[in-house]
């Protein structure tokens, strides 16, 4: 059996030199060969241009399973965002995100949608960010279904915690609730922790779950997502 394990992430962290431009980029991959055929893989990336009092945001990325001759899960998404400072704690945002997953019966999903942001708690070593908003979603689900749209909200919290030095604990929670059915709402949580080894070399270990409240007919509510690997940051 064969078993490999890689994990690439190069950051640029955002410091007081003038710097507007800022890319983050992540790349994982697990195979086993033998006894069983698979691999798994994810690839993402995440760029901030800042510039004129708005800071824009493009992120993306994939999740990729295949046992054997068959893929077993295919995630794709992407976003793209604007913020516009009003002070230092508040800021209106516009955001549109993607979202691909056939193997949750979702063929697409726009959502565009825009709201305000405010930093409710900004200390030394703890912040929380609370965005609400609102906007539109155009879904088509895979066949038969040909999908629906809907006004949809949007209730987010964004926490940062500084463990020690360089080690850190994320957690970011939203709402996504649909206006017209009220039980067709959704939750995303991602919580991670990075834990530094060296100068500009850490482990990190990530959850992601996707709840969907009323998903398509023959389809689970939940999916999890758990990677672990290593950050390079410079």
């Amino acid at each position: 059996m064969l078993a490999a394990l890689l994990a690439i992430t190069i950051a640029a962290t955002p410091a007081d030199t003038g710097k507007h431009v800022f890319f983050t980029g992540d790349l994982g991959l697990v195979n086993t060969s033998g006894n069983t055929d698979q691999t798994t893989g994810s690839a993402g990336d995440k760029l901030i241009l800042l510039g004129g009092g708005w800071k824009f945001t493009q992120t993306f990325a994939v999740t990729y399973a295949r046992s054997n001759d068959s893929v077993t899960a295919e995630l794709w998404q992407a976003g793209v965002r604007g913020d516009r400072e009003l002070s230092k704690r508040i800021t209106l945002f516009v955001l549109t995100d993607f979202q691909r997953n056939t193997f949750a019966g979702l063929r697409s999903r726009v959502s565009p949608s825009f709201g305000i942001s405010a930093m409710a708690i900004a200390a030394a070593r703890d912040t929380l960010r609370i965005e609400a908003g609102g906007g539109y979603t155009f879904q088509r689900a895979v066949p038969p279904d040909t999908g629906r749209n809907f006004p949809a909200g949007r209730l987010a919290a964004i926490y940062h915690h500084q463990l020690s030095g360089k080690a850190s604990f994320d957690e970011a929670i939203e709402f996504l609730p649909n206006f017209d059915v009220g039980a067709d709402y959704r939750i995303n949580s991602e919580t991670a922790i990075t834990a530094p080894i060296t100068a500009g070399i850490a482990m990190k270990a990530s959850y992601v779950v996707h709840y969907e409240g009323l998903p398509e007919p023959g389809f689970k509510k939940t999916d999890r997502i758990l990677t672990t690997g290593i950050q390079v940051t410079f």
